[in-house]
């Protein structure tokens, strides 16, 4: 279990090259067995916090401290948040753990990329009213992709729940659909808090947050992204985020068309 130790390398040849592949294969191992490590202590981390407060608002209930309907019943409701922030946060990890076994299966159907978004985004349109959001949709009609329809609506729930969170009131979302020779390319941009520049590289990152307090808050859990990061990877897709502080965001998710999906 030491893996510090390493095999010395005398020479060239066949014992040489055995010595550098065991060494090899003691730094990997190390390695994964401190992704483990961290991965675990995240889990630790974030279920404490939501259960912490479960136990003491109940703790409360029990013990008499509240003293009205109205107190029992704001208990009540930050006892139901923190519920669902828990069944946020296990259904994420559910989620990760299927799709880093293998095999993980799609159900792929062609699908009509524009009108597909235009009908997700019928969910969002009480929110984006009441946030006075201006909303502009630039959605080319004929990219047609091959994917899995809950999934992509997985994916384009998590891009535009943080566009619309993220933005302020009277701000701008501005969505476009692009047709290329190969691809599609879909641009979701905002006019939010932006990303700081020193965040960008971690961003899909598990259990990364750029804020944490108010991610917490909003019952994020720290793996939306790393999930559709993975499920744009299994749809032979990418997915890219540019930022400015206080100036918005950009994510592209970029597609095989259809032709293209079939030939490969």
């Amino acid at each position: 279990g030491d893996y510090d130790i390493q095999v010395e390398v005398r020479s060239h040849d066949e014992i040489g090259k055995l010595a550098i592949a065991f060494n090899d294969m003691a730094n990997s191992i190390h390695l994964e067995e401190e992704r483990k490590k961290e991965f675990l202590e995240n889990v630790a981390h974030e279920l404490r916090t939501p259960l912490s407060y479960v136990k003491g608002y109940t703790q409360a209930i029990l013990d008499g401290v509240v003293k009205n309907d109205e107190e029992q019943r704001k208990y009540l409701h930050l006892i139901s948040r923190e519920a669902l922030r828990l069944q946020r946060l296990v259904g994420d990890l559910m989620d990760l753990s299927k799709m880093e076994s293998a095999p993980f299966l799609l159900n792929k159907t062609p699908i009509a990329y524009a009108q597909f978004i235009e009908d997700v985004l019928v969910k969002y349109e009480p929110i984006i009213k009441e946030k006075q959001l201006d909303l502009k949709l630039d959605l080319d009609p004929d990219p047609i992709i091959f994917g899995d329809e809950g999934r992509m609506e997985q994916i384009l729930h998590n891009i535009f729940d943080n566009a619309i969170q993220y933005t302020d009131s009277g701000g701008a979302i501005h969505i476009t659909l692009i047709q290329h020779k190969d691809d599609c390319e879909l641009l979701v941009t905002d006019t939010g808090n932006g990303i700081p520049e020193a965040d960008l590289p971690y961003i899909m990152n598990r259990f990364y947050r750029v804020n944490k307090a108010r991610s917490r808050f909003d019952g994020g859990s720290g793996l939306g992204l790393s999930i559709v990061k993975k499920l744009v990877e299994l749809q032979n897709g990418k997915i890219e985020i540019e930022s400015k502080e206080k100036r918005g965001t950009t994510v592209r998710v970029i597609l095989p068309n259809i032709k293209e999906e079939w030939n490969s």
